[in-house]
């Protein structure tokens, strides 16, 4: 009984805090609603899921980039490719309608985002944690250029299995404009307030501490950045490559058919600008043999890679 207590007091005053901090601020108070009404009860519990089944689909590698538009995908590279319906509308909606409770021991899943490490560890042959190892600290995120790397790393390590790469980008941290992932308050003097960092540059819109137009900038940069890296690795794995994305980004579209406005990507919003997401597929010109995997295969994996880095005798 007493941790009970101890936790609706806690719980209380966070509600308290949030409300103190936010009340004055419309935005606010509209995610609110969307958090707590319109994607848990409208779009989860009356509109079906219409999203694909990416596991389902024809790739030997899927290279997904986090919280790539659409629309965008196609202005930024000037490809009009083809669509498909994701399942969720942010990372973890997306995880756990393809991937929770089940096993997918064909394919070794390389991740930039430790949302897969929380939610999915047991559900591929293998998770490449890149952003354990790889992390740039300066940025704040794992660079592009890092995940090709070790996404042809893994392809070596396992030729058998079909590969899922997900890169951060055009997900914030914005690798062009770092000034955009610290801010300061305006009600502050800002001689005697530094920059500081922030985890989501929505709550700074809301609050009226960035503008809309600069965060759409940054993203669409953080895009371009990503997007040649992205093709070069399409075209670098043996096999049949697909890029897509998790989910997308909202910027103030309308949550119809609710008179609320959407910025982010908050969970079970099924709107276009957050599901409809690129399906840009690149056929190579040898498709790699895929095989299912298990335990003793994971451990020759094990010792043929130590072996590799002298790190075991071959006696």
């Amino acid at each position: 009984m007493q941790n009970i207590r101890r936790s609706i007091t806690v719980k209380s005053k966070h509600v308290y805090n949030e409300v103190k901090k936010n009340w004055r601020y419309k935005a606010w108070w509209e995610g609110r609603i969307v958090y707590y009404l319109v994607g848990p009860y409208y779009y989860r519990k009356l509109v079906p899921n219409r999203g694909t089944f990416i596991v389902n689909e024809d790739w030997d590698n899927l290279i997904i980039l986090d919280a790539c538009r659409y629309d965008l995908f196609k202005e930024v590279t000037g490809i009009n490719s083809d669509y498909i319906i994701s399942r969720g509308s942010g990372t973890l909606e997306f995880l756990r309608e393809n991937f929770s409770n089940r096993r997918f021991s064909d394919t070794v899943y390389v991740t930039a985002n430790p949302m897969i490490n929380r939610e999915c560890k047991n559900c591929f042959y293998k998770v490449v944690s890149v952003w354990k190892h790889g992390w740039d600290e300066e940025i704040g995120t794992v660079l592009p250029e890092t995940m090709v790397d070790y996404a042809v790393k893994a392809e070596e390590d396992y030729p058998n299995k079909r590969l899922i790469i997900h890169f951060v980008q055009p997900h914030n941290p914005y690798i062009k404009d770092p000034e955009v992932n610290r801010v300061h308050k305006k009600d502050v003097n800002r001689g005697k307030n530094p920059a500081r960092q922030i985890s989501s540059p929505w709550r700074e819109v809301a609050r009226g501490n960035l503008s809309l137009e600069v965060v759409y900038k940054a993203y669409r940069r953080n895009l371009e950045a990503v997007v040649p890296h992205a093709f070069d690795l399409a075209r670098k794995l043996k096999g049949k490559s697909v890029i897509t994305s998790d989910h997308g980004e909202a910027f103030n579209e309308w949550a119809f058919p609710f008179p609320i406005r959407i910025l982010g990507h908050p969970y079970y919003v099924h709107i276009p600008a957050l599901v409809k997401v690129p399906w840009l597929v690149f056929e190579g010109e040898v498709r790699r043999e895929i095989r299912e995997g298990d335990e003793k295969e994971r451990l020759k994996d094990r010792i043929a890679r130590l072996k590799g880095k002298g790190r075991l005798s071959n006696v």
